[in-house]
C-alpha cells in the first residue's frame, strides 16, 4: 500500500497497487505545474487508486491544446496547491508527483524527456537516458510501458497558458484508446532497454 497527500493535509489517498519507474520531465508546463526544473512523474492503475479524503478539494486545470489531444492537466489541492494525481485520459492509468508519496515508493527514476525544454539554470548531471521531446512511439521500456494506436494521444506538454476548470469527477478512464502500462515488475535499478510514447 503506497499512500500520498498535499502539503496542508486536507487531500490524502492510497494506491494499493505498484508504480512504474519514475521520469523527469523539463516540459515547460511540468516545470510551471511544479515550480521546480522537472517533475518527477510516475503512473499507477487507476482502479489501484482512492480517495481517502479531501476528494471535493481537488481541483483540476486543463489548459489549452497545442497541437493534438489529449489536452494537459493538472490536479492540486484548492487549499494549498500542491499537485495531485489525474486520471490519464483515454488509459486505465493515472499520473502522480513523486514528491506526494509518503514513504519509499519503491521505484526509482529511469530516464529524462523533454530536455529541450531544459532551463539553462540547471544541469542534467546523472547518466540516465535523455530524450528531446517524449520517448520515441511503438517501443517499451522497463517499468513504464504505454501503447496506444494513434500518436494524437502523444501530446500534453508546451508553454500555452489557459484558463479552463474541470470536476475532476468527470475525468474517467476510457476504453476506446489501447494502452497498456506493465506495472508488475517495479524496477530496482531502472536500465532503459529501448524508447516508448508516453501521453504528453
Amino acid at each position: 500500500m503506497v499512500r500520498g497527500g498535499c502539503l496542508c493535509g486536507s487531500v490524502s489517498f492510497e494506491i494499493d497497487g505498484e508504480l512504474t519507474s519514475i521520469q523527469y520531465c523539463h516540459a515547460v508546463r511540468c516545470r510551471k505545474a511544479t515550480g521546480s526544473a522537472f517533475a518527477a512523474e510516475l503512473a499507477a492503475r487507476a482502479d489501484t487508486f482512492r480517495w481517502v479524503r479531501g476528494a471535493e478539494l481537488v481541483t483540476v486545470y486543463e489548459a489549452p491544446l497545442l497541437r493534438e489531444p489529449p489536452p494537459y492537466r493538472h490536479a492540486f489541492c484548492r487549499r494549498c496547491g500542491s499537485p495531485l494525481p489525474v486520471p490519464l485520459e483515454g488509459t486505465e492509468f493515472l499520473a502522480l508527483h513523486a514528491g506526494v508519496l509518503d514513504g519509499e515508493p519503491g521505484t526509482q527514476a529511469f530516464r529524462h524527456i523533454f530536455v529541450a525544454q531544459n532551463p539553462s539554470w540547471h544541469t542534467i548531471a546523472d547518466e540516465m537516458p535523455r530524450f528531446e521531446q517524449h520517448a520515441q512511439p511503438a517501443s517499451v521500456c522497463r517499468g513504464w510501458r504505454l501503447k496506444t494506436r494513434s500518436r494524437r494521444s502523444a501530446n500534453r506538454h508546451g508553454d500555452r497558458p489557459g484558463r479552463r476548470l474541470i470536476d475532476p469527477s468527470s475525468l474517467k478512464p476510457s476504453p476506446r484508446r489501447a494502452w497498456s502500462c506493465d506495472v508488475r515488475k517495479p524496477v530496482t535499478r531502472p536500465r532503459c532497454t529501448s524508447t516508448l510514447a508516453t501521453p504528453k
